[in-house]
């Protein structure tokens, strides 16, 4: 079993390499048209050369000094005053759909129901609501500013920081901890999303805690605590689920993981009982949440949540937008609820998702390159913060903008790359294998729905986390690899 494991491990990594090497490889193609791509990446490879090579040199001594916890504080405050700052620079107004966020919150907060076209656009898309409530609770406490989200979003995104040094400091060392959460400080895309009122902090914060627990879970042997751990897991991935559908991405990576990817453990009876009850404990807890949450919905809006994305399906098999919003497939979904399914969400969504259908079939041997083109717009880039500041960013600046959003994220893959392998070589089974099973997940199911370049953020940490892998000089491992 141990050697089946470790082939499944290696194909897994090798598939996830692969994915990395096709997202630069459509970079690059991409780049004989849009110039900055190409300099990104040339410059995203010289600065990964030098920090492998500043890997293998000794590194400073006052983290060792100041110990783990106060250098994490030391580096949140870094974090804080960096990534402050910028929201102090912009005062952005909620326009699309951070408008719809921001005006379903202070409906929530003042009269804690929505009514008209809110509701059912809510009920269509019940992840809507689930970040306008956590915004909405937030501005009933401190006021209806906007300010209220963009601060929430910098302490999200610490916390984000925060858990990606607790699990990098107990798998790979002090060193790749501070590298780690440097990585995260330093990303500018999440800088920019910040000054925005979206729900992608919020989610991948529950998302880095829930890989943190994983990580904790490891190291329990009392039963009744990998039960209480499974149930607390459960709590916060339905929180995933309610601010945006993924959670079943990380489900899938779990089942996988405890199934097939534990090594030797996979021959201890004691270990099957310990991550079975934490898997049973877990399903537990998500699955009745997730019938309580519709049920809340339904409280709120006055109409039976939508269960199926159809509409997402639909559009996101548009050959024309490449699976990019379609004013023209909305205008389609908007007459099928009103013609077809009698305005009820959940109806319309089940006559899109039949139309949908249809159109894949109609695509035919169109579909691979419908497929790649929907990779190209996910994950060839990370400058879609950019474009959203829209004129708030000077038409001059925007260039630099892109250039230096798109060389940090280039930069991340490449160490990712190279952590991948590392981890390989250690002979890796943990827990930690579930951050390259999410980002294969992720992009996979993003290929079946709506895509957009803001939609990869939830996989920004799980590079950073593989990425502090290939820049720690030390790992942690019973084989001694480092």
């Amino acid at each position: 079993m141990e050697k089946l494991s470790r082939a499944l491990t290696g194909l897994m990594l090798a598939l996830f390499a692969l994915a990395l090497a096709l997202t630069l490889a459509l970079a690059a193609q991409e780049g004989l048209s849009r110039h900055g791509l190409i300099g990104a990446l040339l410059a995203a490879g010289c600065l990964t050369a030098l920090i492998l090579f500043l890997r293998r040199r000794p590194g400073s001594e006052l983290a060792e000094r100041l110990g783990p916890g106060k250098t994490a504080l030391v580096l949140s405050l870094v974090f804080l005053a960096l990534n402050g700052a910028w929201l102090l620079c912009f005062d952005l107004l909620p326009e699309g759909d951070y408008g719809r966020f921001w005006s379903d919150a202070v409906s929530l907060s003042r009269f804690g129901r929505l009514e008209g076209d809110a509701a059912l656009y809510d009920a269509l898309y019940p992840h809507i609501l689930g970040y306008a409530s956590f915004l909405g609770l937030l501005l009933r406490l401190f006021g209806e500013q906007v300010a209220v989200a963009e601060w929430a979003n910098l302490l999200l995104s610490l916390g984000i920081g925060l858990a990606l040094y607790g699990v990098c400091l107990r798998l790979f060392g002090l060193r790749a901890a501070c590298a780690a959460f440097l990585l995260w400080t330093l990303c500018p895309s999440k800088t920019l999303y910040n000054a925005l009122v979206l729900s992608e902090p919020l989610y991948t914060c529950l998302l880095l805690a829930y890989t943190l627990l994983l990580g904790f879970s490891e190291r329990v042997d009392r039963l009744w605590a990998m039960a209480l751990l499974g149930a607390l897991a459960g709590l916060i991935l339905r929180g995933v689920n309610v601010a945006r559908p993924i959670a079943a991405v990380c489900l899938i990576a779990l089942g996988i993981w405890i199934l097939f990817l534990r090594g030797r453990d996979l021959k201890k009876g004691r270990d099957w009982l310990r991550w079975g009850l934490f898997l049973v404990l877990l399903l537990a807890v998500y699955r009745p949440t997730g019938t309580l949450w519709d049920a809340h919905v339904q409280q709120v809006t006055g109409y039976e949540p939508a269960g199926i994305p159809g509409y997402n399906f639909y559009v996101g098999f548009n050959e024309d937008t490449r699976g990019m919003y379609s004013e023209e497939d909305m205008e389609t979904f908007g007459r099928v609820l009103n013609e077809e399914a009698g305005g009820q969400p959940k109806a319309g969504q089940q006559a899109m998702f039949a139309l949908a259908a249809e159109r894949i079939r109609s695509l035919g041997s169109r579909l691979p390159r419908l497929l790649l083109s929907k990779w190209k717009v996910f994950l060839a880039d990370d400058q879609a913060a950019v474009f959203y500041y829209g004129s708030s960013i000077p038409e001059g600046l925007r260039g630099l903008g892109n250039l230096i959003c798109n060389t940090w994220y280039y930069t991340v893959i490449l160490l990712a790359l190279a952590g991948a392998w590392r981890l390989w070589r250690r002979r890796e089974q943990g827990t930690v294998l579930t951050a390259p099973l999410f980002v294969l997940g992720l992009s996979l199911a993003q290929m079946l729905v709506e895509v957009s370049g803001r939609y990869h953020y939830s996989a920004l940490p799980m590079l950073v986390l593989l990425a502090a892998c290939a820049g720690g000089a030390e790992l942690r491992s019973e084989t001694g690899e480092g």
